[in-house]
């Protein structure tokens, strides 16, 4: 197979400059095109996968998501092609940087910037969702920021049609640090999943990090289930309690007590700054969590004491003060 280098003519049409990335599925280039006289972005099938159907189908997959609608935050698809057996797709050249770059680069964000690069983001999941399409992979690495400000989600790779049959639905896809606790299950993927990658995006930039880590993606995985977050204001206490309210809800286990629509978490977003907030207190979440369809309630590990040590640990400690106030007394006395 031949290798793609700077000057290749792919397809009688696109000129490769240089390459952009390079991830285990696709390799990514910028190209020219010498028709319509403009760079573009050449999203390559990767040569290891290239004889593998459903990695094959998963790829012209983004082309066929993003081409059923259209809108200025979401990375435009220009069309197809196949060239030395690869599949290929000609993508909007976007120049910048991510916003995990952002991130990694600056620390958290300011409550301003949430707003600006969610507002953005959230105005091209909702136009996703009204197509019925479901992102499933959102994540700092996949908003691209062009250098002069606009934001463009990208990467729909993974997306499937709601309540579609889609082969993949139910299978756990994505990414382990956002996805939401009915995939880590194999349920299918619902629009409110998309929602709780979006809670779990503006909690690592709200306070530098994701909710939960691990040695692995699987044990981070397990952590969305089994496990509840530290508040984001332990983390950065400067943050108010609006946003905190709104990172929360957005990323409960259970589907029911997150926000409804990816609209309605915009809108909150939007006020949290406002003089209307300033005097919220913490949000009070059931934490309900079904394993195997059964129901259970998460503790909070971080803030609450387990139960032997609420009754055994407290009622011993208590009783050693009461003996040395009596030691200490005698003392006095005598």
């Amino acid at each position: 197979m031949e290798k793609i280098t700077s000057g290749t003519i792919l397809y009688e049409r696109y000129q490769i400059i240089d390459k952009i990335a390079d991830g285990g599925m696709a390799e990514v280039f910028e190209g020219y095109d010498l028709i319509l006289k403009r760079y573009v972005a050449i999203k390559m099938m990767s040569v290891s996968l290239s004889k593998n159907k459903e990695a094959v189908d998963r790829f012209n997959k983004e082309y066929n998501s993003i081409a059923q609608f259209s809108h200025p935050n979401v990375v435009k698809v220009y069309g197809t092609f196949e060239a030395f057996d690869r599949q290929c797709i000609v993508l909007e050249l976007v120049r910048g940087y991510t916003l995990k770059d952002r991130l990694l680069t600056l620390g958290p964000c300011t409550n301003k910037e949430l707003i600006y690069f969610f507002d953005a983001i959230n105005q091209a999941i909702i136009e996703a969702h009204k197509n019925d399409i479901i992102h499933r992979d959102i994540k700092p690495e996949n908003i691209l920021i062009s250098y002069d400000g606009k934001i463009k989600v990208a990467d729909f790779g993974v997306a499937i049609l709601e309540n579609s049959e889609d082969s993949e639905n139910g299978k756990i896809i994505g990414t382990a640090k956002y996805m939401a606790p009915e995939i880590v299950q194999s349920r299918p993927a619902t629009k409110k999943s998309d929602l709780y990658a979006l809670g779990i995006m503006l909690y690592e930039l709200a306070v530098g990090v994701t909710p939960f880590v691990g040695k692995n993606p699987t044990l981070v995985a397990v952590k969305h289930v089994k496990e509840l977050p530290l508040a984001p204001k332990l983390i950065n206490n400067t943050i108010n309690q609006a946003l905190e309210n709104i990172i929360l809800k957005a990323i409960a286990k259970e589907p029911s007590e997150r926000f409804e629509t990816v609209a309605e978490f915009n809108s909150a977003l939007k006020g949290i700054d406002s003089q209307d907030h300033q005097h919220d207190k913490p949000i009070k979440l059931k934490n309900w969590v079904t394993i195997k369809n059964h129901r259970s309630k998460l503790q909070d590990r971080y803030l609450s004491l387990p139960l032997y040590f609420s009754k055994t640990w407290v009622f011993l400690i208590l009783t050693l003060l009461v003996v040395a106030i009596a030691v200490l007394l005698v003392g006095v006395f005598v």
